[in-house]
């Protein structure tokens, strides 16, 4: 059967490899059917990855089916959908029986220490499948990388009816105060300023309002000065400058971080930084013109897909010459609470200190939706900022706001006009409709409010037949 091999870094071989053998007790074979490639894959591939051996056949995010199992398997059966954890623990040292599997002392990652699921098939213990009846091997393939978050979840481990401490309400701190609160933990989160600041009024209260419903308390313009634990009981409290007290059981703090570039020793590179971290140009080139920063590092936008954006442009300029510069209009931020609120550009606010009575916003309600109606989440809204027929800015709150922003972020990104984008038809009933109707409420005044459109209508009316 056929598997792929990365012979050394930069370098994949198709090879021919032999069928797995038949599972012994406790294993099972599985066909691989969906493979995620993630940070980690890259980085082996670059050859950057320290704990990477070569020749490496690699993947570990995996959708996988099961085909047969071994003797004592009772998790898993022929035929079964599954995704794979790919972290494999000896099950036999120190911290294996002690319940530590993470510090395995002969841990192996599939596709990193030992072979992967870039194969057809492979042999893998049956505990480490998770059987799926709902998803398809796409999101199964997915399954690893979201349980990431899960885990930090996880090792917090809280319990009904504990406490939990958030510092900071922005998007972060409100995504895991919503997930506690409906673990049936009760959550205080504090905000030395407003929840949501950087997010449209409207849309952030609709979102706070939400979390406030189900049991989520948010204490804005209170600044902490202390914090403490109690040795004996392990009680966490926060002191506020105000004197105000706060006290819990876990504590999550989430008010931003800085690169951590205290090691790298950038000034023998010359190598300028600061502490929001890298100083760069539009190209991403730092003080020193050979290197270049992306992602985090860069001290700008802090997500996951700026990062993705930053390596596009450089791998265009690095292997084609092409100088590519920096923009920040088209990068749209999502907020994944319920509602979830989306954001790409300009907000009202920010587009009317700047453009004043030339903006122009367009708004539409979810209430209007079918598709929002028929599934019971018709709270939220779309707002459209445009500047001479073009969109500035998008705010999106409700249901899948994060998908729906990405036809916004193409809009940008080519600076396309609305009436290049009227043109849409957008299948029915979907909430991909919004955007279409927001198009709508920007022209409709500009058909039946306009005085000449309405004679030449009238003219039309009387010749026609």
């Amino acid at each position: 059967m056929k598997a792929l091999r990365l012979d050394q870094p930069q370098q994949f071989t198709w090879i021919d490899i032999p069928e797995p053998s038949a599972p012994a007790a406790g294993e099972a074979v599985v066909r691989v059917h969906r493979i995620g490639i993630c940070g980690t894959d890259y980085g082996g591939y670059l050859g950057k990855m320290p704990f990477y051996s070569y020749p490496r056949i690699p993947g570990h995010e995996l959708g996988v089916e099961v085909l047969a199992v071994g003797t004592g398997v009772t998790n898993v059966k022929p035929g079964d959908r599954c995704s794979v954890e790919p972290y494999i623990n000896c099950q036999t040292c120190y911290s294996c029986r002690r319940g530590f599997t993470n510090c395995c002392e002969n841990h192996q990652t599939l596709g990193v220490m030992c072979d992967g699921g870039m194969a057809e098939k492979f042999l893998l213990p049956a505990r480490k499948l998770h059987v799926s009846t709902e998803l398809s091997y796409d999101q199964l393939a997915l399954v690893e990388t979201l349980a990431i978050g899960c885990h930090a979840v996880d090792r917090a481990a809280p319990k009904a009816g504990e406490t939990v401490l958030v510092i900071g309400a922005g998007p972060i701190g409100l995504e895991m105060a919503q997930a506690h609160v409906r673990l049936g933990c009760k959550v205080t989160v504090v905000e030395g300023a407003r929840a949501l600041g950087r997010e449209d009024p409207d849309a952030a209260a609709l979102v706070l309002s939400r979390l406030r419903a189900e049991g989520v308390e948010i204490v804005e313009d209170c600044l902490i000065s202390q914090v403490s634990q109690a040795s004996e009981t392990g009680a966490i409290t926060l002191t506020a400058k105000d004197g105000r007290q706060f006290t819990g059981s876990q504590l999550l703090v989430a008010v931003g971080r800085t690169p951590n570039t205290s090691r790298l020793n950038l000034e023998a590179a010359g190598i300028a930084h600061s502490r929001t971290g890298i100083t760069v140009d539009n190209r991403l080139r730092t003080t020193n013109r050979r290197v270049y920063a992306i992602g985090d590092v860069a001290g700008g936008l802090q997500f996951t897909h700026v990062a993705g954006y930053h390596a596009g442009l450089i791998i265009r300029e690095a292997l084609f010459g092409l100088p590519a510069k920096v923009r920040t209009d088209h990068i749209p931020r999502a907020t994944y609470t319920a509602p979830e609120l989306a954001q790409i550009g300009l907000t009202e606010a920010e587009a009317r200190r700047q453009y004043g009575t030339a903006l122009e916003v367009a708004r539409v309600d979810l209430a209007h939706n079918d598709r929002a109606i028929a599934t019971a989440q018709a709270e939220g809204f779309l707002k459209l900022m445009i500047l001479k027929g073009r969109p500035i800015g998008v705010t999106i709150v409700g249901p899948q706001a994060g998908e729906q922003i990405a036809l916004w972020s193409m809009a940008m990104a080519n600076r396309m006009k609305l009436s290049a984008m009227s043109g849409m038809i957008a299948p029915y009933p979907t909430l991909s409709e919004l955007s279409k109707r927001a198009i709508g409420a920007y022209f409709s005044p500009r058909l039946f409010a306009n005085l000449w459109v309405k004679r030449v209508v009238r003219w039309v009316q009387r010749v026609l037949p």
